[in-house]
């Protein structure tokens, strides 16, 4: 813990001394370090209440108590102490940094990006404030400016796995498959064993209708034990393969349907796809049954067929 003993008129050297010190050890936002443990940080933070007290028209007292708040993960506390020492100097614009980190944690996204955007034209930004502000901006489904903040990222040299996924994914959102199947293949490249990546890979793909590289690419994910409740396309990738391959490489393409089906068995069109497929195959009944239900489930070209292939109903 920093720690100045301090009387009289003393006060404002030493608050002086600290904020010198604090300042250039924490622009790079709050994060808690192994550096103090919880008692000392405890402590850190009744030193300034005290000195709180003692100079409340002093912003840096506050700025330095919030830094701790944060620490001990006490946001809204650290909060309060970043907006107080912006009311007592609007221009103490390092609290912007620490502050969008409050909102940040809180939730706040929109909250967040404003701090950072204030932060960054009075004092310039770095990695960490790109960093934050892009995640803020996805969370916010504002993609191309998360794309812009990734960007700057990469060109200051932060060129890792978590930094082209992520470009990938707010690419992948803001409709630019191509560009987010290169930045994921990047991603890939340094992380090879993340099965997200391979996720999101198939679903820039499977965007892309290249349908064989997408579902080597899911399986490769579920290989590597990557999370299926994220949002993907296996189904659908299996069905547009089905579709692609029917009538040429009939067995092919019923195991793709089904494959499809056994992710997804709402999908009315796919019935009717595996009852032609099966009706191809020989299997005329089979056929005509999946036909009918692909009918019931609302896909009425099914009934058409049938009246043709099919004998009714008795």
């Amino acid at each position: 813990m920093l720690y100045i003993n301090c009387s009289g008129r003393l006060f404002i050297s030493c608050v002086s001394v600290v904020s010198i010190a604090l300042f250039f050890s924490l622009l790079s936002g709050c994060k808690a370090g192994p550096e103090a443990a919880g008692a000392e940080l405890a402590d850190s933070v009744a030193y300034y209440t005290q000195l709180a007290k003692d100079m409340p028209a002093e912003p840096v007292v506050f700025y330095n108590r919030g830094i701790y708040l944060f620490r001990l993960g006490k946001y809204s506390e650290a909060l309060s102490d970043f907006s107080n020492a912006i009311r007592i100097n609007p221009g103490f614009y390092a609290a912007y940094l620490p502050r969008a980190d409050c909102h940040r944690v809180m939730g706040n996204d929109a909250e967040a990006v404003a701090n950072y955007d204030t932060f960054l034209v009075n004092t310039g930004g770095n990695a960490y404030l790109y960093r934050m502000r892009a995640w803020c901006h996805f969370r916010l489904k504002q993609y191309p400016a998360a794309v812009s903040d990734y960007s700057k990222l990469i060109l200051l040299g932060d060129t890792n796995a978590m930094t082209y996924g992520q470009r990938g994914r707010s690419r992948f959102y803001n409709q630019e498959y191509a560009a987010a199947t290169t930045d994921l293949q990047k991603a890939i490249q340094m992380a090879p064993d993340s099965g997200m990546l391979y996720l999101w890979l198939g679903n820039a793909q499977y965007k892309e209708g290249l349908w064989n590289e997408s579902i080597a690419s899911y399986l490769t994910a579920i290989e590597k034990k990557a999370n299926l409740n994220e949002e993907n396309f296996v189904a659908q990738a299996y069905f547009e393969r089905a579709k692609l391959l029917w009538p040429d490489d009939l067995a092919q393409a019923l195991k793709d349907i089904n494959e499809s089906l056994a992710r997804d068995s709402a999908n009315a069109e796919a019935y009717f796809t595996r009852g032609m497929i099966i009706y191809d195959l020989g299997e005329a009944q089979l056929g005509c049954a999946d036909l009918r239900k692909a009918g019931m489930m609302g896909y009425v070209d099914a009934f058409e067929i049938m009246k043709t292939c099919c004998p009714p109903v008795k």
